[in-house]
């Protein structure tokens, strides 16, 4: 299942969100205002129709921070190709560049396979949540330059 993902408009992901339409697998079930992946790789399956030069792709998020640590790798990948490597942090934005070499190709594909790398995902040694953490996803937004 998918969502169309369209330039400026931001698709919120949490219990009863529109968002929960193009969640993959590697995330937990949803809670207010946000889903939890659950594993080293969480997919997202979102629609794309036009996307301008230069756009760039804006994710709201929390990392997972119970070890002490004050981030959370996260590398993404856009229909396999390689997206961005980033360090998501408290104030919880990572923002992406589509680069242009792609735009083409995802277009022509009408589908964005978005997956999140995370390889500091870990499992809350203190309490009884036995899933391996990574980020707490709350909203993405497709950006034009």
């Amino acid at each position: 299942m998918t969502i169309p993902l369209r330039t400026g408009q931001a698709i919120r992901f949490g219990a009863g969100e529109a968002g929960l339409r193009a969640i993959g697998t590697g995330w937990s079930a949803p809670e207010p205002g946000q889903v939890w992946s659950d594993g080293p790789e969480a997919w997202l399956h979102l629609g794309l129709g036009h996307v301008p030069s230069g756009s760039r792709l804006v994710i709201h998020a929390s990392p997972y921070l119970g070890d002490g640590s004050d981030h959370q790798p996260v590398l993404l990948f856009g229909n396999g190709a390689f997206l961005h490597s980033g360090r998501l942090e408290r104030d919880g934005t990572l923002a992406c560049a589509i680069p242009t070499y792609l735009t083409p190709g995802l277009i022509a594909f009408g589908q964005l396979d978005l997956a999140f790398a995370l390889p500091g995902c870990r499992i809350d040694r203190g309490g009884a949540d036995s899933r391996r953490l990574g980020l707490a996803l709350h909203a993405l937004q497709l950006q034009a330059a």
